[in-house]
C-alpha cells in the first residue's frame, strides 16, 4: 500500500499533540510521521530547576516511544486515549530543508561515526512545530564551540539530542553554579527569574544579581503577580537592577577584573562583575527552514511566521498587524517608565479568510515560530494551537476525499492548488467551516525557589509555598506517552 503522509515536524509540546491527534483521526492508508533532533522530549520548563539543583536530571528527558498517544495512568481518573488508527514513525534527525512538499533530514545515530547520509521525505501535509531557540543557559544545544549541534569547524555532528548527554550537561552546568561565587542573570523574563531564585535559594551565600532592561518584569501580567516576584526575589536577597540595559559587546568579548571575575558594563556605563555570567535573553524563532521557500512569511523584524486564524501559512499582511503595535506601544511605555496596564491583552480581531488565502495551505505553523496572533510563547499554548492545525489538515483530507490512496500519484508529493480549492470545501460538505485560533488570557506560573511559586490564571494571580524539588517534572511525562514509573527510559 502506498501511503500519503503527514509530517510533523518537531515533538515538543505542541508537536507531540498533533501528531497524537493525527495518529487517532486518520486510517492506515495515511502515515504520520514526526521528527525531532532529540530522541527524548525536552521538559524545558524544568530546565532552570534541573541546571541549578543536583538529583533529578533524568526526570527532565523523556522517552518518545509511545509518543503516538498519550499514556493512560491506572487509577487517575483520566479517560482512555483514543486508539491510533494511522500508520506511525518517529525519527530522530537534524532537519536539513524544507520545501511546501518535501523535508530532507540527516538522521541521528547512535554511533558518531556512522557515515553521514540525507534522506528526503515527500508529504501531503506538514505541522511545523520547531518552536524558538531557548538562552544557552537552558539549551542543552549550545555547548561551547558549537553551533546547531556541529562543530564550527567540521560541521559534523557532534552533539547527538541524547537523554545520557543531556544528563551530563545538566551536571556540568550544575557544577559551574556550585563553584560561582557569584552570578549575573541578565534578563528578568520567566527564565531568568527562576535561574535566579533557584541559584539564591540554593546557595544563599552567593551574590546574585539580576539585571533588566525594562522598567518592569512580566509587563503582560498582572500587577499584582509582578509585585509578588519582587517582593520574593528581595526575600530571597537577590539584588535586581531594572531599567539598564547590557552592552552585549562586553557580554560576548569577555574581560576579567583581578579578582577573576568577568566584567559586564550596560549601555549608561555601568560597570557590573560575577563569576558567572547568565544570558537569559534573545530567545529567537526557529523559522529559517520555512523561510527558503515561503519568505514572504516571515516577519522581517519578528522573525515569527504569518498564519491565519487557521494557521495556515500567510504573507505577512501588509501594514503592521494590530496585535504587534500594541506590543511596540506597550514596550515604549516601559521605556520611559510607565506603568503597564493590566488590561494589556494582546489580541488581534480574527481575520477574514476569504480575503488572505493561505501561501501554502498544507504547511501548518504552531507554537513558537508562528506570531499566533498576540499570544504567549508557551507549551499550552501550542498545545492548543496543535489541535487547531492537526483538527484542519483532518478536515481537508475529508474534503478532498483523500481517504483512499492514490496508487499513480508520486509518494507524498502534494497538489496544493486541490487543496487550495478544498480550503472553503465544496457544497454539501459536512465540516465546511475550518477552525480557528484565537489566543486565551496570558497564563503563567513562576518558581520563585524550591517551595514559593506564584501563577496567573484567567486573570487570578496566586503564591503558594508548596513547591517541590523537582518541579513535578513526572506528571508531564503521559503528555508525551510515557510511563512515569520508569524514569531511567
Amino acid at each position: 500500500m502506498l501511503h500519503r503522509t503527514v509530517a510533523v515536524l518537531g515533538a515538543s509540546y505542541g508537536g507531540v499533540r498533533a501528531a497524537q491527534i493525527l495518529a487517532a483521526g486518520l486510517s492506515k492508508k495515511w502515515k504520520v510521521i514526526l521528527i525531532d533532533r532529540n530522541d527524548h522530549a525536552n521538559h524545558l520548563y524544568v530546565f532552570p530547576r534541573m541546571v541549578v539543583l543536583p538529583g533529578h536530571d533524568e526526570k527532565a528527558f523523556i522517552p518518545y516511544t509511545g509518543c503516538f498517544s498519550p499514556f493512560h495512568v491506572p487509577g487517575s481518573g483520566t479517560p482512555l486515549p483514543p486508539p491510533i488508527t494511522a500508520d506511525t514513525e518517529f525519527i530522530h534527525a537534524n532537519i536539513v530543508s524544507l520545501s511546501q512538499d518535501s523535508v530532507v533530514y540527516e538522521p541521528i545515530t547512535r554511533d558518531p561515526e556512522t557515515p553521514k547520509s540525507l534522506v528526503s521525505l515527500g508529504f501531503d501535509y506538514v505541522v511545523y512545530a520547531l518552536g524558538a531557540q531557548v538562552p544557552s543557559p537552558a539549551n542543552v544545544w549550545s555547548h561551547e564551540g558549537e553551533s546547531h549541534g556541529r562543530d564550527r569547524g567540521t560541521g559534523v555532528i557532534s552533539i547527538r539530542g541524547t537523554k545520557a548527554e543531556g544528563i551530563e550537561w545538566f551536571q556540568k552546568s550544575q557544577d559551574r553554579i556550585k563553584e560561582a561565587k557569584s552570578v549575573l542573570v541578565v534578563g528578568a523574563g520567566a527564565m531568568g527569574i527562576q535561574f535566579a531564585s533557584d541559584i539564591k535559594d540554593v546557595y544563599p551565600d552567593k551574590r546574585v544579581t539580576l539585571i533588566h532592561s525594562r522598567n518592569y518584569v512580566m509587563p503582560i501580567y498582572k500587577k499584582e503577580l509582578r509585585d509578588i516576584i519582587l517582593k520574593s526575589l528581595k526575600k530571597l536577597g537577590v539584588e535586581v537592577i531594572l531599567g539598564e540595559r547590557i552592552d552585549l559587546k562586553t557580554a560576548y568579548n569577555i574581560q576579567y577584573n583581578d579578582k577573576g571575575e568577568r566584567i559586564v558594563r550596560t549601555l549608561n556605563g555601568r560597570e557590573l562583575d560575577a563569576e558567572l555570567v547568565l544570558l537569559c535573553t534573545g530567545q529567537k524563532p526557529n523559522t529559517y527552514l520555512l523561510g527558503s521557500f515561503a519568505a514572504e512569511a516571515i516577519h522581517p523584524i519578528h522573525k515569527t511566521a504569518s498564519v491565519l486564524r487557521t494557521l495556515q501559512i500567510a504573507k505577512v499582511p501588509q501594514g503592521t498587524p494590530s496585535w504587534i503595535a500594541e506590543v511596540e506601544t506597550l514596550m515604549q511605555k516601559l521605556d520611559i517608565g510607565e506603568e503597564p496596564a493590566e488590561s494589556s491583552v494582546v489580541e488581534q480581531e480574527p481575520r477574514d479568510n476569504s480575503e488572505q488565502a493561505a501561501l501554502f495551505p498544507n504547511v501548518f505553523v504552531i507554537g513558537d515560530a508562528c506570531d499566533g496572533f498576540g499570544a504567549i510563547k508557551a507549551g499550552h499554548v501550542a498545545h492548543h494551537q496543535a489541535e487547531v492545525a492537526a483538527n484542519n489538515i483532518i478536515h481537508l483530507i475529508k474534503r478532498e476525499g483523500a481517504e483512499n490512496t492514490i496508487e499513480d500519484r508520486a509518494h507524498g508529493s502534494c497538489d496544493t492548488s486541490k487543496a487550495n480549492n478544498v480550503l472553503n470545501g465544496p457544497a454539501g460538505t459536512q465540516d465546511t467551516k475550518l477552525e480557528e485560533y484565537k489566543p486565551g488570557l496570558p497564563a503563567i506560573k513562576i518558581s520563585l525557589g524550591r517551595k514559593v511559586y506564584c501563577y496567573q490564571l484567567q486573570n487570578m494571580v496566586g503564591e503558594r509555598d508548596d513547591g517541590h524539588d523537582d518541579l513535578e517534572a513526572p506528571r508531564i511525562w503521559p503528555y508525551f506517552g510515557a510511563d512515569p514509573s520508569d524514569l531511567s527510559a
